[in-house]
């Protein structure tokens, strides 16, 4: 199972070692270099994204050979809704997407909908 964590503060950075330590391929995504180095100096993930020198979901499509993740756990905390909807953008086909953060949420059910997340 591919999981991926988005924002590797303290709370992503838990969510992506203990999504390694249960068996799942994880991947971390963050906007801020220094966490995207410590996770992957220390979070076990099988890659590690600075989201804002790329483009998460064309990253994912890249790891994924298109396929997708099965699930995005949302760690972050912003007021924009990029950060949803960016992972609705990285989730296979009925995938799932946990908001475990405090994040905007005007979500574009038209993505949901067509891969019924």
């Amino acid at each position: 199972m591919k999981v991926g964590i988005v924002g590797l503060g303290l709370i992503g950075q838990l969510a992506l070692r203990l999504a390694t330590a249960m068996g799942y391929q994880a991947y971390g995504f963050d906007i801020d270099g220094r966490r995207v180095e410590h996770a992957r100096a220390n979070g076990g993930a099988i890659q590690v994204v600075n989201s804002s020198a790329s483009d998460p979901v064309a990253a994912v499509a890249d790891m994924t050979g298109g396929v997708g993740l099965d699930g995005v756990v949302i760690c972050a905390s912003t007021k924009s809704d990029t950060v949803v909807n960016q992972a609705f953008g990285m989730c296979r086909r009925r995938g799932r997407v946990s908001i475990v953060g405090d994040i905007g949420l005007k979500l574009e059910r038209a993505r949901m909908y067509a891969k019924e997340l």
